[in-house]
């Protein structure tokens, strides 16, 4: 419960009250009624250009101030390497890295799509992604 209260009192500080829904209530917490893919909240950033990236135990959620476009792992090679993030990161081009328990996804938010890393791959990825 903790984190659903923090999660609306971080969204309601971060975002201009331009970009608040006129329907979103200050007290109204956001929950999978509301579209996020999972009510705990792992790892959260806010991007250049305002989205907010919600890193759940079921996918990456974007959120733009009025809804979530979700993304989860498939079968598609392009798509999230697993469901349960760990850690969000972005660069300087605007990559999200994503950490989760199956590897290290870079997520290009123009092409949306990801490129994958497997844990054991021979990679150095340094340590502010995967904590």
């Amino acid at each position: 419960m903790k984190k659903f209260v923090f999660l609306s009192i971080f969204l309601l500080h971060i975002f201009p009250s331009e970009f608040i829904p006129q329907n979103l209530e200050p007290e109204k917490l956001i929950t999978i009624n509301d579209g996020l893919s999972q009510n705990s909240a792992l790892a959260i950033i806010q991007d250049k250009k305002g989205f907010i990236w919600i890193g759940t135990k079921d996918g990456l959620n974007r959120y733009d101030g009025i809804g979530f476009k979700v993304y989860r792992h498939s079968l598609d090679k392009n798509s999230l390497i697993n469901n349960h993030i760990k850690c969000l990161y972005e660069d300087s081009n605007g990559n999200i890295w994503i950490g989760t328990y199956g590897g290290l996804s870079k997520f290009n938010p123009e092409t949306e799509h990801f490129f994958s890393f497997q844990k054991n791959d021979s990679i150095n990825i340094g340590s502010r992604i995967i904590t």
